[in-house]
Protein backbone atom coordinates (compact mmCIF):
# COMPACT_ATOMS: atom_id res chain seq x y z
CA UNK A 1 0.00 0.00 0.00
CA UNK A 2 1.17 3.18 -0.90
CA UNK A 3 2.33 5.84 1.68
CA UNK A 4 2.10 9.79 1.79
CA UNK A 5 4.94 11.65 2.15
CA UNK A 6 4.89 11.86 6.39
CA UNK A 7 5.59 15.77 7.49
CA UNK A 8 5.59 17.45 4.41
CA UNK A 9 1.66 18.37 4.65
CA UNK A 10 1.07 22.22 3.77
CA UNK A 11 4.73 22.74 3.21
CA UNK A 12 4.78 22.14 -0.79
CA UNK A 13 8.24 23.46 -1.23
CA UNK A 14 10.10 21.32 1.02
CA UNK A 15 8.00 18.41 -0.81
CA UNK A 16 8.91 19.17 -4.27
CA UNK A 17 12.63 20.12 -3.35
CA UNK A 18 12.59 16.67 -1.66
CA UNK A 19 10.96 14.49 -4.29
CA UNK A 20 11.55 16.56 -7.11
CA UNK A 21 7.61 16.99 -7.60
CA UNK A 22 5.46 20.48 -8.34
CA UNK A 23 2.61 20.60 -5.77
CA UNK A 24 -0.56 21.64 -8.10
CA UNK A 25 -3.77 23.25 -7.37
CA UNK A 26 -4.38 24.57 -4.34
CA UNK A 27 -5.08 21.72 -1.93
CA UNK A 28 -2.81 21.11 1.15
CA UNK A 29 -0.59 18.35 1.20
CA UNK A 30 2.36 16.24 -0.91
CA UNK A 31 1.73 14.86 -4.01
CA UNK A 32 4.19 12.45 -3.80
CA UNK A 33 3.54 8.94 -2.81
CA UNK A 34 6.07 6.80 -1.81
CA UNK A 35 5.31 3.26 -3.13
CA UNK A 36 6.17 0.28 -0.21
CA UNK A 37 8.30 -2.59 -1.59
CA UNK A 38 7.32 -5.65 -1.42
CA UNK A 39 9.66 -8.73 -0.03
CA UNK A 40 9.61 -10.05 -3.52
CA UNK A 41 10.56 -6.97 -4.79
CA UNK A 42 13.43 -6.01 -1.88
CA UNK A 43 15.43 -8.94 -2.49
CA UNK A 44 14.27 -11.10 -5.96
CA UNK A 45 14.62 -14.47 -6.48
CA UNK A 46 17.77 -15.60 -7.63
CA UNK A 47 17.95 -19.10 -9.79
CA UNK A 48 20.75 -20.96 -9.35
CA UNK A 49 23.20 -21.03 -12.34
CA UNK A 50 21.75 -23.46 -14.86
CA UNK A 51 24.77 -25.81 -15.53
CA UNK A 52 26.53 -25.61 -18.73
CA UNK A 53 25.01 -27.59 -21.72
CA UNK A 54 26.74 -31.13 -22.47
CA UNK A 55 29.29 -31.43 -24.77
CA UNK A 56 28.55 -32.15 -28.00
CA UNK A 57 29.25 -35.93 -28.90
CA UNK A 58 32.16 -37.07 -30.23
CA UNK A 59 31.61 -38.73 -33.58
CA UNK A 60 34.82 -41.54 -33.98
CA UNK A 61 35.50 -42.18 -38.06
CA UNK A 62 33.86 -45.45 -39.19
CA UNK A 63 36.78 -47.54 -40.20
CA UNK A 64 35.63 -50.21 -42.70
CA UNK A 65 38.20 -52.97 -42.83
CA UNK A 66 38.77 -55.58 -45.75
CA UNK A 67 37.59 -58.62 -44.69
CA UNK A 68 40.47 -61.44 -43.72
CA UNK A 69 41.97 -62.83 -46.29
CA UNK A 70 40.78 -66.26 -45.78
CA UNK A 71 42.28 -68.95 -48.27
CA UNK A 72 41.54 -72.37 -48.72
CA UNK A 73 42.79 -76.08 -47.93
CA UNK A 74 46.62 -75.96 -48.98
CA UNK A 75 46.02 -78.67 -51.05
CA UNK A 76 43.13 -80.48 -53.12
CA UNK A 77 41.19 -82.96 -52.15
CA UNK A 78 42.44 -85.85 -54.08
CA UNK A 79 46.11 -83.97 -54.43
CA UNK A 80 47.70 -87.19 -53.15
CA UNK A 81 51.06 -87.01 -54.45
CA UNK A 82 51.77 -83.96 -53.07
CA UNK A 83 52.51 -86.40 -50.05
CA UNK A 84 53.29 -90.01 -51.09
CA UNK A 85 53.64 -91.28 -47.50
CA UNK A 86 50.38 -89.60 -46.17
CA UNK A 87 48.65 -91.13 -49.26
CA UNK A 88 49.98 -94.95 -48.93
CA UNK A 89 48.63 -94.31 -45.05
CA UNK A 90 45.04 -93.49 -45.45
CA UNK A 91 45.03 -96.52 -48.76
CA UNK A 92 46.43 -99.11 -46.59
CA UNK A 93 45.99 -98.08 -42.90
CA UNK A 94 43.25 -95.53 -42.49
CA UNK A 95 42.28 -96.12 -38.94
CA UNK A 96 46.55 -95.52 -38.47
CA UNK A 97 46.04 -92.05 -40.19
CA UNK A 98 42.79 -91.18 -38.41
CA UNK A 99 44.53 -91.50 -35.31
CA UNK A 100 47.66 -89.05 -36.80
CA UNK A 101 45.23 -86.45 -37.49
CA UNK A 102 43.44 -86.18 -34.52
CA UNK A 103 46.33 -86.20 -32.35
CA UNK A 104 47.72 -83.46 -34.63
CA UNK A 105 44.86 -81.76 -34.34
CA UNK A 106 45.42 -81.94 -30.81
CA UNK A 107 42.46 -84.11 -29.52
CA UNK A 108 43.32 -88.01 -28.44
CA UNK A 109 43.62 -90.12 -30.80
CA UNK A 110 40.91 -92.00 -30.07
CA UNK A 111 39.02 -89.73 -31.42
CA UNK A 112 39.85 -90.60 -34.67
CA UNK A 113 38.63 -93.70 -34.74
CA UNK A 114 34.89 -92.98 -33.23
CA UNK A 115 32.05 -92.85 -35.87
CA UNK A 116 31.45 -89.32 -37.28
CA UNK A 117 34.47 -87.75 -35.79
CA UNK A 118 35.83 -87.27 -38.64
CA UNK A 119 33.65 -84.74 -39.84
CA UNK A 120 34.03 -83.06 -36.36
CA UNK A 121 37.49 -83.02 -37.12
CA UNK A 122 37.44 -81.65 -40.52
CA UNK A 123 34.94 -79.23 -39.37
CA UNK A 124 37.07 -78.09 -36.28
CA UNK A 125 39.88 -77.67 -38.36
CA UNK A 126 38.59 -75.07 -40.89
CA UNK A 127 37.25 -73.28 -38.31
CA UNK A 128 40.96 -73.13 -36.77
CA UNK A 129 42.75 -72.21 -39.80
CA UNK A 130 39.61 -70.09 -41.22
CA UNK A 131 39.38 -72.00 -44.23
CA UNK A 132 36.22 -71.07 -45.90
CA UNK A 133 33.66 -73.91 -46.33
CA UNK A 134 30.27 -75.62 -44.44
CA UNK A 135 29.32 -78.03 -42.30
CA UNK A 136 27.13 -79.72 -44.77
CA UNK A 137 30.05 -79.45 -47.35
CA UNK A 138 33.04 -81.61 -44.50
CA UNK A 139 29.75 -83.94 -44.08
CA UNK A 140 29.69 -85.04 -48.14
CA UNK A 141 33.25 -84.84 -48.61
CA UNK A 142 33.62 -87.17 -45.64
CA UNK A 143 30.96 -89.47 -46.21
CA UNK A 144 32.38 -89.33 -49.94
CA UNK A 145 35.64 -89.79 -49.98
CA UNK A 146 36.77 -90.76 -46.34
CA UNK A 147 40.56 -91.62 -47.06
CA UNK A 148 41.07 -88.60 -49.60
CA UNK A 149 39.59 -86.33 -46.56
CA UNK A 150 41.64 -88.05 -44.26
CA UNK A 151 44.79 -87.37 -46.09
CA UNK A 152 43.82 -83.89 -46.76
CA UNK A 153 43.48 -83.05 -43.29
CA UNK A 154 47.18 -85.06 -42.79
CA UNK A 155 48.63 -82.47 -45.16
CA UNK A 156 46.41 -79.62 -43.95
CA UNK A 157 48.40 -80.32 -40.40
CA UNK A 158 51.55 -81.03 -41.47
CA UNK A 159 51.68 -77.56 -43.56
CA UNK A 160 50.24 -75.56 -40.97
CA UNK A 161 52.71 -76.69 -38.34
CA UNK A 162 55.68 -76.73 -40.28
CA UNK A 163 55.03 -72.93 -41.13
CA UNK A 164 54.40 -72.32 -37.42
CA UNK A 165 57.75 -73.47 -36.81
CA UNK A 166 59.59 -71.61 -39.23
Amino acid sequence: MPQACPGLVNKPRVCAARHGVQKSGGSAGCLYVKPTVSAAMAYPMVSPPSPPPPPPPVIAPIVVQPPAVTQGWSTGLCETCSDLGICACGMFCLCCLSAQVAEGFGECFVIGWLPCSHCALRTGMRERYSIPGSMINDYCVVWCCLPCAMCQMRREIKIRTTQAIR
